[in-house]
């Protein structure tokens, strides 16, 4: 997401199977159910109103009812094909009436101040060229007391490396990279507090060999059936610059907590 206009939307019918036949339905990203557990772990969402921030197709949107407990989750994207397909899956999953999915223009979020008692967002926010923005409209949707849960892709305080300067930089996708750290030190500065991290590069370093196993074994000859020959090199090379740029310590995914006060100053 970014607070440009955006005139093209970026995902295909296609693109999306793809990242399907590696993460399953639903997912966007690698870590699937198992990582949406261990995100949660040290809260408790059973019967708490959600915000699901840049939900994709809604695989872990409906995890937060169906596995987790959320009373309700509203989803949001700026994309409708992807909503389109979340909320089917949530329509096959006997979900939909615990979750909506709302699809928004980039800039503040159109809900009433004070409505959420969960802000949770995975894999959105590096997209967003204006996260200071974003993180006071996180505060604002917050009950007093709520709580942000974010798992995110954040950058080495290091100089970046060239694979990961290209990464970032070029191509279809551009990315907003800022170091967990600096991200902790952005919520405090919009009022939260309570604000935990924690770095999550020992997992993407396993993570990423076992996708790229996969890719190279059992999902590659179904894979070259479905999407093609070039596709499929194309992915195994994708896959080999995660494994790359995990192993540099440069892309390390993290999670943030974070809990608006009680009561404001």
């Amino acid at each position: 997401m970014t607070d440009s206009e955006v005139a093209d939307f970026v995902y295909t019918d296609e693109l999306i199977d793809k990242f399907e036949c590696r993460w399953g339905e639903g997912f966007m990203s690698p870590g699937g159910a198992p990582e949406l557990a261990e995100l949660l772990r040290p809260v408790k969402i059973q019967s708490r109103r959600v915000l699901d921030f840049g939900c994709g197709t809604g695989g872990f949107t409906s995890l937060l009812v169906s596995a987790h407990g959320a009373g309700e989750v509203v989803g949001v994207d700026i994309e409708p094909l992807v909503l389109a397909r979340a909320e089917r899956l949530a329509v096959r999953q006997g979900l939909a009436d615990r979750i909506s999915y709302h699809c928004v223009s980039p800039g503040p979020l159109d809900f009433a101040t004070a409505t959420f008692d969960f802000v949770l967002s995975i894999g959105a926010i590096v997209h967003h060229s204006n996260q200071p923005q974003l993180f006071r409209d996180f505060h604002r949707l917050l009950r007093p007391g709520g709580q942000l849960v974010i798992s995110d892709w954040y950058a080495t305080e290091d100089p970046f490396t060239e694979e990961m300067r290209r990464w970032t930089s070029e191509g279809e996708h551009t990315f907003e990279m800022a170091s967990l750290r600096q991200t902790a030190g952005l919520a405090r500065e919009v009022g939260f507090v309570a604000i935990e991290i924690r770095d999550r590069n020992d997992w993407f370093r396993a993570e990423t060999r076992r996708d790229l196993e996969r890719l190279n074994g059992s999902l590659w000859d179904g894979y070259v059936t479905r999407f093609g020959l070039d596709a499929a090199r194309f992915a195994r090379e994708c896959s080999k610059t995660f494994v790359q740029l995990a192993d540099q310590g440069q892309l390390r995914p993290g999670y943030l907590y974070a809990r608006k006060p009680q009561e404001e100053p």
